[in-house]
């Protein structure tokens, strides 16, 4: 709260620069006054945290929604092994593009649409997942050969995802998750590694998981 002695804040040389200010940015005179400033100021600050927090949880909704939201197309739903999947700097690297060049193609500009479908990209935290058909379908048969498929089962492109997506729909702690892909033992105390080297994949420095594996392992634990 700002206290009614608003000359402890501005003086009149202050008070002179501010109205300077807000004549320049074509702002009513009445701005530059000392109680109507400061209001104005509180104001505006407050606005600001008030949007930091909508947009923070708004995105925290947006990412858990992304992975419950399927799109509803009967047995038309396309399924991927996890070896299929992969980020925007593996296919770029099979492909023999430039990242850039395969980036750009995955966000809209002048108003054009991205040239990958809804159905062959999603994001995913701060990457981008991208499929082998929309790889194909846009560059051809890619120049490296396509990693070797060992996992066996399928999912849709909307069950995967990234380590940051994983931690936010389970709300941990990217960094307790480390005992998904990974083992530690030192001593005889630790933690071994929950899924098998088929359940995930590493795709340049992105982990990708099968969202439905993670969620029933734990949910099984939490019992």
């Amino acid at each position: 709260m700002v206290p009614p002695d608003y000359r402890l804040y501005f003086g009149k040389r202050k008070l002179a620069f501010i109205r300077q200010i807000l004549s320049r940015c074509k702002l009513p005179a009445s701005y530059g006054s000392r109680q109507d400033f400061c209001n104005k100021f509180l104001f505006a600050a407050k606005f600001i945290r008030t949007f930091t927090a909508i947009y923070k949880l708004t995105m925290k909704v947006y990412a858990i929604q992304s992975h419950v939201s399927h799109v509803k197309r009967g047995e038309n739903v396309k399924k991927y092994f996890i070896e299929q999947v992969m980020t925007v700097s593996e296919a770029a690297k099979l492909w023999g593009k430039s990242r850039p060049v395969v980036y750009l193609s995955t966000i809209s500009r002048n108003g054009a649409p991205p040239r990958f479908h809804d159905d062959e990209m999603k994001k995913s935290g701060s990457y981008t997942l991208l499929t082998i058909d929309g790889m194909r379908r846009l560059y051809g048969e890619p120049v490296l050969p396509l990693p070797e498929i060992k996992s066996e089962e399928r999912y849709s492109l909307s069950d995967f995802a990234s380590l940051t997506e994983v931690s936010v729909v389970l709300h941990r702690d990217p960094v307790t998750l480390r005992s998904l892909y990974t083992s530690r033992v030192q001593k005889g105390h630790g933690f071994t590694k929950k899924l098998d080297d088929t359940q995930y994949k590493k795709s340049g420095r992105c982990l990708i998981f099968p969202l439905p594996v993670v969620l029933a392992l734990y949910k099984s634990n939490s019992r």
